[in-house]
């Protein structure tokens, strides 16, 4: 072999040997890289499911409170129902009667004519 063609030979593998150790350091970067990316989706992820949770937790906190609202107001609505007809049937007992008779009446045609 020549001594250019030994020169060239060890030029290049000296090339080879610094693009090697250059493609070692650019996978230690990717690799760093890839380790920090998965830490922040991690950390996104979790974040993000605590957001949904919270959000969840207070539209439900909204909805027990509409429920127990609409019961109250449903409950209160009832009582005064109740109320009204217990002060009807104190104010005009024989004509609640005469109402009770005839709807018994009608249910029970109502009930036989099956």
């Amino acid at each position: 072999m020549s001594a250019m063609g030994s020169e060239a030979a060890r030029m290049g593998t000296a090339d080879m040997k610094a693009d090697v150790e250059a493609l070692k350091a650019e996978i230690g970067r990717l690799r760093e890289d890839l380790a920090s990316t998965a830490k922040t989706a991690a950390s996104l992820g979790k974040h993000g499911f605590e957001a949904a949770r919270d959000r969840a937790g207070a539209a439900y906190d909204t909805a027990k409170e509409r429920v127990t609202h609409v019961a109250g107001v449903a409950r209160d609505r009832s009582k005064q129902a109740v109320d009204r007809v217990e002060t009807t049937i104190e104010d005009h007992p024989l004509a609640s009667v005469a109402v009770a008779f005839g709807a018994g009446l009608l249910l029970g045609a109502l009930l036989r004519g099956r």
